[in-house]
C-alpha cells in the first residue's frame, strides 16, 4: 500500500478514512462512477480486504449486463487501499 499525496491528482480522488460501513459503501459506488477512490483504515489489512472483496463483486454487474468487462476492469483499477494520507500545501504568495 502507499499513501495519498494531496494535490497529486486532478482533485477528483475520493478518500474514505475507514473500511467500515460508510467506507465500503463509497468503495461500492464511486469507482464505477469514474473518480479514483482510496480506502484507508487504521487496520491496513481491513482496507486491503475491503478493496479485494469489492473488486471481486464487480463481476456481478457484468453478469447481469449492467457493465461490460472493460468498465469492470477500469473500476477495479480506480479502487486502491492506502496506508496513510500526507497533506501538502503550496505557498500562495504574500497575498494568499
Amino acid at each position: 500500500m502507499t499513501a495519498i499525496e494531496h494535490g497529486s491528482d486532478d482533485g477528483r480522488t475520493i478518500g474514505a478514512g475507514t473500511a467500515g460501513r460508510m467506507g465500503r459503501g463509497i468503495a461500492r459506488v464511486a469507482p464505477a462512477a469514474g473518480p479514483p477512490v482510496r480506502l484507508r483504515d487504521p487496520d491496513g489489512e481491513r482496507a486491503a480486504g475491503a478493496v479485494a472483496a469489492r473488486g471481486a463483486r464487480l463481476g456481478r454487474p457484468v453478469g447481469k449486463g449492467r457493465m461490460d468487462a472493460v468498465g469492470r476492469d477500469a473500476a477495479r483499477a480506480r479502487l486502491r487501499a492506502v496506508d496513510g494520507v500526507r497533506w501538502t500545501f503550496e505557498d500562495e504568495g504574500a497575498d494568499g
